[in-house]
């Protein structure tokens, strides 16, 4: 049957198939290796009493950030609580599938979007995609179960089918809808995905409709107000979601733009020092967590920087052109802008993850005489970057000593016989 299966299929796609698995098997022992520290945070603590105290009929008095997760906390933590299932082996067997559904969805939404601008890919993004799994234990924060995966890939869903309903010329009020939806619902789920992914569309049918920019026949303006209708119901059914949350729960939402000119000023005011930040978060991402590792910083910059002189070369479109360096400079100026530096002491490469798909696209679509030199580059990336990943795997660290309180309810639950998970 499996015969049958890869006889029919093209080289190219036997070579995806294997770059995929082998980055699954990765995420994997990455995943477990970060679940097994056993360490307390404050997230994964506070979402398991939250989850207990809605099954227990207790609504009210809880404060919850704007990127909540509150859908991962029916996910992760209540079906063991409602199924009498082991709470560990639940959130282990969860946080895994979520990971590994996380580089599938990826994989296929960028190879996708990489379709959308004609691009033909090739080894490189399977190779990238095994880069991204040894990555992961900084990219994704595997040892936080709630931290984003498929949220990624959900903004970038919204994003390509933006882009399809931009181009579509036969696109229909159904289409819009479907849209507006489909955001509303990501917008939700990670409202980081309203200001990535919404800025990017919206910049981009913006700029490809300059009078000062030629551009192919196309009914660009007609397009380009329905992709600011779909965007715009996505914000409104956003709304209605937090709304219902809101009155259904009775939580309240902290940092959902109430401070959003304040947080903005400040980044204005402290640039420097923002900036700074923001470029070691960076290096936070490209290292694998552990240390700023000059030569892999270096490294990225080289390649990527002889990615983006690429991407202008004739034999690429002039939307793509358009398109890449846009969502390139969107993730880095607004996570920067959003002041999120000045707030949060440690490094927090989780506010620049849609960096990583964007460089992943542009590693993707660069052209070079000889395909293989890119590839070769990632290899050596993936060869240096290893040694990351198994420090980390080896040498875990304790908890955080600024959450004494976690522990104290930690303890306090497990003395009254509660199945804690974490």
């Amino acid at each position: 049957m499996l015969s049958k299966f890869l006889k029919h299929l093209s080289k190219q796609q036997k070579i995806d198939i294997l770059s995929v698995f082998i980055a699954c098997i990765i995420i994997t022992f990455i995943t477990i290796a970060a679940l097994s520290t056993n360490n307390i945070y404050y997230d994964t603590t506070g979402q398991q009493l939250l989850a207990r105290q809605w099954l227990d009929g207790h609504f009210g008095g809880s404060s919850v950030s704007a990127t909540s997760y509150i859908w991962k906390i029916f996910l992760f933590y209540m079906p063991s609580e409602l199924l009498g299932l082991n709470p560990k082996i639940s959130l282990y067997v969860l946080t895994i599938l979520f990971n590994i559904l996380t580089v599938i969805g990826l994989f296929a939404v960028i190879k996708a979007i990489l379709k959308h601008f004609k691009v033909n890919h090739d080894s490189r993004l399977g190779l990238s995609m095994i880069w991204l799994s040894v990555m992961s234990v900084s990219i994704f924060w595997v040892g936080f179960a709630n931290s984003r995966n498929l949220e990624l890939v959900m903004g970038l869903t919204v994003l390509y089918f933006g882009l399809s309903l931009y181009k579509n010329k036969k696109a229909s009020p159904k289409h819009i809808i479907m849209l507006s939806c489909l955001a509303g619902v990501v917008y939700f789920c990670d409202p980081m995905q309203l200001w990535i992914t919404t800025t990017v569309l919206v910049g981009y049918v913006l700029i490809d409709n300059l009078p000062l920019l030629s551009r192919p026949p196309h009914p660009a303006k007609k397009a380009l107000f329905k992709v600011i209708i779909s965007v715009g119901g996505g914000i409104v059914i956003y709304q209605i979601l937090i709304l219902l949350a809101k009155n259904i729960l009775k939580v309240h939402f902290f940092w959902m733009g109430d401070y959003l000119f304040t947080a903005i000023g400040a980044a204005l005011a402290n640039f420097p020092q923002v900036a700074a930040k923001t470029i070691d978060n960076i290096a936070y991402i490209f290292s694998g967590g552990i240390g700023t590792h000059p030569e892999n910083i270096l490294f990225a910059i080289i390649i990527t920087i002889g990615a983006i002189v690429l991407l202008f070369h004739k034999k690429h479109s002039r939307d793509l052109r358009i398109f890449l360096p846009l969502f390139l400079l969107t993730t880095i100026i607004v996570p920067t802008l959003s002041g999120f530096n000045l707030f949060i002491g440690n490094s927090t490469p989780r506010f620049m993850i849609m960096l990583v798909p964007a460089i992943i696209i542009l590693w993707s679509s660069v052209c070079l005489p000889n395909p293989k030199t890119i590839i070769c580059i990632i290899i050596i990336w993936l060869v240096l970057e290893l040694p990351t990943s198994i420090n980390f795997m080896t040498n875990t660290n304790g908890q955080f000593s600024n959450e004494t309180a976690m522990f104290e309810y930690r303890e306090q639950l497990e003395s009254s016989n509660y199945a804690y998970a974490w």
